[in-house]
């Protein structure tokens, strides 16, 4: 009796063209897989084999239809001689019933892995070009740089949601925040360092915000370890803001710092122990003041 089997890979994909082969070779019933041929459990060949009996002959339309390697194609039509079932392959005229049918599926099998590897070779070399010439494979960002602009722009207003934003771009909520980890907070920590980065970093910035810097307590004076906490604020960045821990003494003179207006502070991730801080204008002319007389 002949067996056909008949594989697609996708879903998508039509066996009608092995259909019609394997039926006018003679096969009296056909088993259709829509799976990868890589895959090793495939229920519609188990069932193909599970139902043959010693004396039939299972029938593909071509050979990388029931593997596609080499070593999986021999170790499948070795397993059905033990069993003493044939196998014929339709488009490469190969029956392993007979001598001959076993030479020419080793030496086909080869050529066909063979063809396998080239175009796999080609394949990795036709990306590696293109991404030398900076072209980039994969799907296209959900959100263009003009979209987060504005997503960030709307977010900044606390009486619009996330929701609200990710509909208007016409995305969902998880795309938006994966674009935007920490969603509306980050923009805020981001906006709070962009402003501090600038007051530090911009002289003309600092003479401006100079003529509005509060005036601190009169009998508060700045002391050496105070100065360091200052530097320290001074000296940090967005990505790394500076930080006490509270079981420190730096911790009492960090508030001293608070209560005179020099430094405000902040939480920031799930640390419980660390307080962060930055300068705040007064601390900032502190700051330039005292490090002029230093």
């Amino acid at each position: 009796m002949l067996i056909g089997y008949a594989r697609v890979s996708t879903q998508d994909q039509n066996p009608q063209l092995q259909l019609d082969a394997l039926e006018k070779a003679g096969c009296e019933r056909v088993f259709v897989e829509k799976a990868s041929g890589a895959q090793r459990d495939r229920p519609e060949l188990r069932a193909a084999l599970d139902y043959m009996r010693s004396g039939d002959t299972l029938v593909v339309w071509k050979l990388d239809r029931l593997a596609r390697s080499i070593k999986q194609l021999i170790e499948t039509v070795e397993m059905l001689d033990e069993q003493t079932i044939g196998f014929r392959s339709l488009t490469e005229a190969i029956d392993t019933t007979t001598s001959s049918g076993r030479l020419v599926f080793h030496i086909f099998a080869a050529l066909a892995e063979f063809e396998r590897g080239i175009i796999r070779e080609r394949t990795k070399a036709g990306l590696a070009s293109a991404r030398a010439r900076g072209r980039v494979g994969g799907r296209p960002s959900a959100l263009s740089k003009e979209d987060l602009a504005v997503a960030k722009a709307l977010l900044r207003d606390p009486n619009i949601t996330v929701d609200k934003v990710a509909k208007r771009l016409n995305v969902s909520p998880s795309t938006l925040y994966r674009h935007l980890p920490g969603g509306r907070s980050s923009i805020e920590q981001t906006d709070r360092g962009t402003v501090y980065a600038e007051n530090i970093t911009n002289a003309s910035v600092r003479q401006t915000i100079a003529e509005d810097v509060p005036t601190p307590p009169s009998n508060f004076r700045i002391k050496p370890a105070h100065l360091q906490l200052l530097k320290k604020a001074a000296n940090a960045t967005l990505a790394s803001p500076a930080y006490v821990t509270r079981d420190t003494a730096h911790y009492s003179q960090l508030l001293e710092l608070t209560d005179a207006g020099f430094v405000e502070t902040f939480s920031r991730g799930n640390s419980s122990r660390r307080v962060y801080f930055q300068l705040t204008d007064a601390g900032l002319e502190a700051s330039k003041k005292h490090f002029r007389e230093l």
